[in-house]
């Protein structure tokens, strides 16, 4: 399903409950940078629960934790689009997956 939204533009609900949506050129391209340099010096494994809180062998991905902080331009866009208090928003995680490894 596609939505139009007047301050965002096209954005697409790919999942439902939880509802999950795609927003076209949300970043900037300068805010993808920033992001990216941000979160590069902390980057660290994504961590899995298998009955204790540990790296799986087949989890790929990395990911770090961005305190709203460090984020304000796209945190008062989140506020915007979701129309929310920043309080409401949850912490800002950036994931990477170097590759998929199905067993």
């Amino acid at each position: 399903m596609i939505h139009s939204n007047a301050l965002f533009g096209r954005t697409q609900l790919v999942h439902y409950n939880p509802d999950i949506f795609i927003v076209e050129n949300f970043l900037t391209k300068d805010e993808c940078e920033r992001l990216l340099l941000k979160a590069a010096r902390n980057m660290g494994p994504s961590p899995t629960t298998w009955g204790q809180d540990s790296q799986h062998p087949t989890r790929t991905s990395e990911q770090v934790h961005c305190p709203q902080r460090d984020a304000p331009t796209i945190v008062g866009k989140l506020k915007s689009l979701l129309q929310c208090t920043a309080e409401q928003l949850e912490v800002l995680q950036i994931i990477r997956c170097e590759s998929v490894v199905h067993n």
